[in-house]
């Protein structure tokens, strides 16, 4: 039998560069996209003091009486907000089209004119932003989001377009996992099933680099060490200079003697 003790000292030394995490991704390039952030913030961040100023007086006003209730309500901040957030995306902000995609529920009075602009504002999301480096995040969040307004499928088919569509592999990893983890729920048919493992070998191998696909290399590895569970392969040299892999023994009974010169 081959000790295998070397190998194993071998992936105690490199098995916590498994876990590592990705840093966040850099800040847009050039003067003028941070320029645009700069008023993305800036009025994303007023809007939500003008909600919350809203909301305020609303409540106030629905003491008095439901008239007054009402005719607070008919001036939501976001009928004056919309346009300026429409004037970012023309500009090239993708971020405020993210925007406009969550609060087009507020902004159109019928559930059938919002879900209309929705689908319009994420076919040009992915269409103009899927490259950037926030999609990973935002735009795959976004996407999610959207289940109560559309359906699972909707949302499905949305971020398997985004994958295919971008040419960033951090988003690409992001929305392939995020795809695979919906396909895989309790309630998910043999298929739905069978495409997530598939989807999850694709980021394992492709995007192996990426956030996403070191995160679920760390999450199968942590699982393979449950009783039942799939060891991680590797490759080790015997005493007598024959190279041989923990594979090669599946199927087998395989004892590990843990030693040392203690």
């Amino acid at each position: 039998m081959k000790p295998l003790w070397i190998a194993l000292a071998a992936w105690a030394v490199s098995a916590p560069a498994l876990f590592a995490r990705q840093a966040a991704p850099p800040a847009p390039q050039g003067e003028t996209q941070q320029e645009q952030l700069s008023k993305f913030d800036e009025l994303d961040r007023a809007y939500g003091r003008a909600v919350k100023a809203w909301r305020d007086e609303r409540r106030a006003a629905a003491k008095e009486s439901k008239e007054k209730e009402a005719q607070v309500a008919a001036r939501h901040p976001i009928k004056e907000t919309w346009p300026r957030f429409e004037a970012l995306a023309a500009e090239g902000e993708g971020r405020a089209l993210v925007w406009l995609v969550d609060e087009a529920g507020d902004y159109f009075e019928s559930s059938e004119a919002a879900r209309a602009k929705k689908s319009e504002l994420v076919a040009r999301l992915v269409a103009q932003h899927a490259d950037q480096p926030w999609a990973a995040d935002v735009m795959v969040r976004m996407l999610t989001r959207q289940r109560s307004w559309f359906d699972e499928t909707w949302v499905r088919t949305k971020l398997e377009e985004l994958a295919k569509a971008s040419k960033n592999a951090e988003v690409c990893a992001a929305a392939y996992c995020e795809l695979a983890q919906r396909l895989s729920s309790s309630k998910a048919s043999a298929a739905d099933k069978q495409r997530a493992t598939e989807l999850q070998a694709k980021v394992t191998k492709e995007y192996a680099e990426t956030a996403a696909g070191r995160e679920l290399i760390s999450k199968n590895s942590a699982s393979s060490y449950e009783v039942g569970g799939t060891p991680p392969d590797f490759e080790a040299t015997d005493p007598d200079g024959t190279k041989f892999k923990l594979s090669d023994y599946r199927g087998k009974v395989v004892m590990l003697d843990f030693w040392g010169f203690w």
